[in-house]
């Protein structure tokens, strides 16, 4: 058996080596290093047991030798397993030692549930306890945990038999655990602290990362000193009236914020186009420099949203931001899936001092399923985070998340501000005390933005089409349609091409079946042609609906449910820039089969009735008026359904079946989702149109192509060269032409390669120039997979 000091964690790069002894000490001190008592104790070592397995005679053949590959998680489990059961311990204290006892055996996988069976067994090998020089594990583990270091045997067949009785032990602890039955003692066991630092010790001492130590409190007021200048010299844009409102929001807010001191959650509501973003970036930062937080994290619904807030914050604060994207590459390529050096670890990991993220990836932090998901929630410590927009999320997990946030916030010593025009109420979520609320003052009659129509009778798509044009025949110069699903979006603009053939003006679309460098042109377009003021419509699905800043002139909107109805007037006369409200028309759209669209996305019947109740046809209400029936709305929907069915599910995952909250998403959607490449930048006369400089230099920076850029990926010898500055540069380059599609879509839109990660679109004519992947959805009527 091999001596354990020389024993290798993994192969030799070079002159360097890497001891095993060197890692499982970093990893033990570096995942324990911010707690103190029996929590220190527990996770130092497992720290210093994770990889005992690589110390087994077979292990170290496989790694030095390309030999059959052998699990190494499992035996490391079950010695950690039978040193602290030599203890006495509480109940409390079981239940901590069983989960993290369950992540150790699978650290590279799946998390899952506590459950009758060892976690250990399932990949028990029994000969590798032979394998193993334990007089050296036990001197080793007596340098840094000696009395766990006396209970471990020397000799390998008194062990052996220990741990055959391992297992009635487990079984004695998991029978006796009293079940929890308060919200105070699921919060305690939902949130995967220990887990998020345990997997981030190990793989940031594998790809030898250190961790990035956030914003200083100097930097932070040196950031705050450089919006002040921004907003002293910015143009300012809209009405006196609007301008002079903002101002008065804005300070209040902030007042506020800063006399309600330290609170973990906090919901702040200010009206569309008030200039919430702002304010929430500099209360953060306030809080930073006072040494209360040292990391900011942006969280929103659509990439659209991200963009664009990471685009201001770079500009505003001349602080470092990191973009992650939900479809910012979910899996690496498999033949590198177990490199502990991944080639995700730089944006999975949010290790920056800002971060502009997506809710899908805020899920997976505070919901991991896999092990390597949960890496990016140590990133929440000491962290202020910014939630915009999150009506967006479904509602039957609404009460999850907060749950969930508030027991994150509260382990990790963070804090967020969850803000928007409309939060659904936290009433139902259990919480220990109720979120700060902070409300901007009521508009004043003088600045009412929009009013809000309803139709009389259903419209068909030929309707739609001619209201849209008639509207841009009126003098109105921005005219936006908005529709539920991508194919209504491609139905509208083929018909307009068939009705008006001729037409002059520009049609353009945007949805969420386009890949993110294609979205970034269309918004482009679609802000130069409003600044110019240029007769165009838009085509478009809810990607417009939330955060964008962008005013049109005149809204089309397919009935959805209230709440977006008043998210997607902040997309009309944005700024007050008109003397006159601008006007929303709310439509039935009726396909020519009789269908509407509309319970394809929202699936809610409650919903959807209250929001009837208030658009009834023919009606007719101001921007105050809506503010006003959203708030009833909002309390008459939960009311009726308290979705809190969801909490079920957190009471069994904080009673060990975690598999109940593993994975849980913010949007509804009954269909697994494929990442998709698709190597388009432009039309056939101009094949580049949408690069932006950014990714033109990028692309030359890598030597590669659009024609190459697929392969250079799949190739894991491109990572090797790659420092990890540029392993993150390279992957921000390739998530630009990745849009995400329903499994079935990319099986048929695909070779369907089930090795790699992220599928390659088999023929790229596929996707229209024009309307991205909506005309396919349409003509393959696979609509009903509906992407936003």
């Amino acid at each position: 058996m091999p001596k354990l000091s020389e024993c290798i964690a993994r192969p030799r790069q070079g002159d360097r080596e890497f001891l095993l002894t060197d890692h499982l000490s970093t990893v033990g001190h570096w995942a324990s290093r911010r707690l103190t008592g029996h929590d220190r104790d527990y996770l130092l070592l497992a720290g210093l047991l994770h990889d005992l397995g690589k110390a087994s005679l077979s292990w170290q053949q496989y790694i030095r030798q390309n030999a059959p590959g052998v699990h190494h998680a499992f035996l490391g489990s079950a010695v950690y397993f039978y040193l602290v059961s030599r203890q006495s311990l509480k109940d409390a204290e079981r239940r901590t030692v069983m989960w993290i006892t369950r992540d150790l055996a699978h650290h590279h996988a799946p998390l899952g549930d506590i459950e009758r069976t060892p976690p250990w067994i399932a990949g028990w090998e029994p000969a590798a306890i032979y394998e193993v020089n334990w007089v050296d594990v036990r001197e080793f583990l007596s340098q840094h945990v000696p009395d766990y270091a006396a209970f471990l045997p020397a000799d390998p067949a008194r062990l052996d038999g220990e741990l055959r009785r391992l297992s009635r032990t487990w079984q004695q602890w998991w029978l006796n655990l009293p079940p929890l039955s308060t919200p105070d003692e699921f919060r305690l066991q939902i949130q995967r602290a220990y887990t998020s630092r345990l997997i981030q010790a190990d793989r940031f001492d594998a790809a030898n990362i250190e961790e990035d130590p956030g914003i200083s409190p100097q930097a932070a007021r040196q950031a705050l000193d450089k919006i002040e200048v921004h907003l002293s010299t910015r143009d300012q844009i809209g009405s006196s009236v609007i301008q002079a409102y903002r101002e008065e929001a804005q300070d209040f807010v902030l007042n506020q914020l800063a006399l309600q001191g330290s609170r973990m959650l906090t919901i702040l509501q200010m009206p569309t186009g008030s200039g919430k973003t702002l304010t929430a970036i500099r209360h953060a930062l306030q809080v930073i420099s006072e040494g209360r937080a040292n990391r900011l994290i942006y969280v929103a619904p659509y990439l659209s949203i991200v963009d664009q807030t990471a685009s201001i914050l770079r500009d505003i604060t001349g602080l470092s931001v990191m973009v992650h994207h939900h479809l910012s590459l979910p899996d690496h390529p498999s033949d590198m899936r177990e490199q502990p050096e991944g080639v995700l670890l730089a944006l999975e990991s949010w290790q920056s001092p800002i971060v502009v993220t997506t809710f899908n990836q805020l899920f997976r932090a505070i919901f991991p399923y896999t092990a390597q998901q949960s890496i990016r929630l140590a990133a929440l410590e000491r962290t202020v985070l910014i939630i915009d927009e999150p009506q967006i999320i479904d509602v039957t997990v609404w009460n999850a998340f907060l749950f969930g946030l508030e027991a994150t916030c509260r382990s990790m010593d963070a804090s967020a501000l969850i803000m928007s025009a409309t939060v659904p109420p936290v009433t139902h979520a259990q919480l220990p005390e109720p979120p700060a609320m902070i409300v901007a003052p009521p508009l004043p009659p003088t600045l009412i933005r929009y009013v809000v129509n309803v139709a009389d009778d259903p419209w068909t798509v030929e309707r739609v089409v001619e209201e849209g044009r008639n509207a841009i025949v009126e003098g109105f110069p921005s005219v936006v349609i908005m529709v539920n699903t991508v194919g209504d979006v491609a139905r509208i603009y083929h018909a307009w091409e068939l009705q008006y053939p001729d037409c002059s003006w520009t049609v353009l679309t945007l949805h969420g079946a386009m890949h993110g460098l294609h979205k970034a042109y269309q918004l482009r377009i679609i802000r130069e042609k409003v600044n110019k003021g240029e007769p165009f419509c838009v085509i478009a699905t809810q990607t417009l609906e939330a955060g964008v800043d962008i005013s049109f002139a005149r809204m089309f909107r397919a009935r959805p449910i209230l709440p977006s109805i008043v998210q997607a007037a902040g997309r009309l006369n944005r700024h007050h820039e008109k003397g006159d409200p601008g006007r929303i028309t709310v439509f039935d759209l009726i396909r020519d089969d009789g269908r509407d669209s509309r319970g394809m996305v929202y699936r809610d019947a409650i919903m959807r009735e209250e929001t009837d109740r208030v658009l009834r046809p023919g009606i007719q209400y101001d921007e105050i008026d809506m503010n006003k029936w959203i708030e009833d709305y909002y309390q008459t929907v939960f009311e009726r359904n308290h979705y809190s069915a969801v909490m079920d599910k957190v009471r069994k995952a904080a009673n060990g079946q975690w598999s109940q909250l593993a994975g849980l998403e913010p949007f509804y959607s009954v269909y697994d989702r494929e990442p998709l490449f698709v190597p388009v930048a432009g039309d056939a006369e101009n094949p580049t149109l949408w690069l932006d400089d950014d990714t033109r230099n990028l692309l030359g920076s890598f030597s590669v192509t659009l024609d190459t850029l697929y392969e250079r990926w799949r190739d894991p010898k491109t990572y090797r060269s790659l420092s990890f500055t540029n392993r993150k540069r390279f992957l921000s380059l390739v998530e630009r032409f990745v849009t995400s599609v329903p499994y079935r879509v990319g099986r048929a839109l695909s070779d369907m390669d089930p090795l790699v990660a992220i599928q390659k679109i088999a023929d790229p004519h596929n996707y229209s120039v024009d309307l991205g992947l909506a005309g396919w959805f349409l003509h393959e009527a696979r609509e009903e997979t509906v992407i936003w």
